[in-house]
């Protein structure tokens, strides 16, 4: 799908003014400062047939798995994707469906949500990544805890403190180092 830039500078005429096409698709952008975008998303590819030595779409989709984008939309008329982080095969996170499952960090630019990573689907239920416009990515920690349930996995941080609770744990990080200090089962 599409990313679509819209001037709304009169909001009876919106006009488009970009318009970029890359694989996969966000279901969930949020605003990073004033020029970027933040994709929550899968990560997709068309399936090709090779026809007389020719290589054509079947209109086929392969879902790849979970997708972090980040897009540059400072030019209006020219819209970038300029990092992107996949997951793994299978991967799933509600963050795009249900944006409050994300916690935002908007003065460290630090995103943590739910996600199942492995094939397993209970490793990892949780990740905490940083965003840097001129870097991309980085994964400051992957929550190592047990839960089958990460629609209801939760992030919660305090100056100090990054606290991620599942239906039978809450962990405790330190902020925004994201070490484990303690991991309460019950």
């Amino acid at each position: 799908d599409p990313l679509f830039v819209f001037d709304l500078s009169d909001p009876a005429k919106p006009i488009k003014t970009g318009e970029l096409k890359i694989p996969g698709f966000s279901q969930y952008l949020h605003p990073v400062g004033e020029q970027y975008l933040v994709g929550f998303g899968r990560n997709t590819e068309e399936r090709l047939t090779e026809i007389d030595g020719e290589k054509v779409p079947t209109g086929e989709i392969i879902d790849l798995g979970f997708k972090l984008s980040l897009f540059d939309v400072s030019d209006l008329y020219n819209p970038k994707e300029v990092f992107v982080k996949t997951y793994s095969e299978g991967s799933y996170s509600p963050a795009g469906d249900y944006p409050r499952s994300i916690m935002v960090d908007a003065k460290n630019n630090i995103f943590a949500f739910p996600i199942f990573q492995g094939a397993d689907r209970f490793d990892s239920p949780g990740t905490v990544v940083k965003i840097n416009p001129s870097s991309g990515f980085t994964t400051l920690t992957d929550m190592d805890s047990f839960t089958d349930n990460i629609h209801d996995a939760r992030f919660c941080y305090t100056n100090d403190k990054l606290y991620f609770l599942t239906d039978n744990s809450i962990a405790v990080y330190s902020y925004p180092e994201c070490k484990l200090i303690d991991n309460i089962d019950f």
